[in-house]
């Protein structure tokens, strides 16, 4: 008796942490090119937090301040068999904002998470972004923050991923699988019209 107490004691301690060590260690193939700090490898699950989301500055990829424009996001979840969503919608989000967290909303879009395959959310026309811009996850149509994000297993040097607790912004430990696919191209800044610019913000 005593020890099924235990058990129950350590499993729901493990639930309330909000994350999880993945089963299938298989390296993931987001797209090289793209805004991303995750290593490919998936270690873990995460489900902490009221939104889940990568703090961006490009200035960690190219020397430019920018401006630029984002084209796509791309994200990667992971459905642990111990942990089962109650639904795999989700908003996908996009804010300009720095270190202090995300400030200005540019678009939120919904999409259906799926287990281990890229989830894609795409622009058109392209959204202008500041050098320092967020990507997040918000879980609002789940009971239990469903569905729960991919991460590897890198401590960051410096903090890109993190997950709201209340109103505070919590650094989880390694990175979350999301990138993003920006770029400064006049061309193709020149051909979005005065007014979608104006409609984004």
């Amino acid at each position: 008796m005593k020890s099924a107490v235990i058990i129950l004691i350590i499993v729901a301690m493990f639930a309330v942490a909000g994350d999880a060590l993945v089963d299938d260690h298989t390296t993931l193939s987001p797209n090289a090119d793209w805004l991303q700090y995750q290593s490919g490898t998936p270690e873990w699950c995460c489900f902490q937090g009221t939104y889940r989301g990568v703090w961006f500055n490009t200035l960690d990829f190219s020397p430019s301040v920018g401006p630029y424009v984002a084209e796509q996001l791309e994200m990667w979840f992971y459905h642990d068999s111990n942990h089962p969503w109650d639904t795999g919608d989700v908003y996908i989000e996009l804010y300009n904002g720095d270190t202090s967290g995300p400030s200005a909303l540019l678009d939120q879009t919904m999409v259906t998470a799926t287990h281990c395959t890229p989830v894609y959310v795409c622009y058109d026309p392209l959204i202008l972004v500041e050098q320092d811009f967020w990507v997040l996850v918000n879980p609002e149509m789940s009971a239990s923050g469903w569905p729960s994000l991919a991460s590897d297993g890198n401590t960051a040097a410096v903090a890109h991923s993190f997950y709201l607790d209340g109103t505070d912004w919590i650094p989880w430990e390694y990175n979350f699988f999301i990138s993003a696919l920006v770029y400064q191209d006049p061309e193709d800044f020149n051909s979005m019209s005065w007014g979608s610019i104006k409609a984004v913000f």
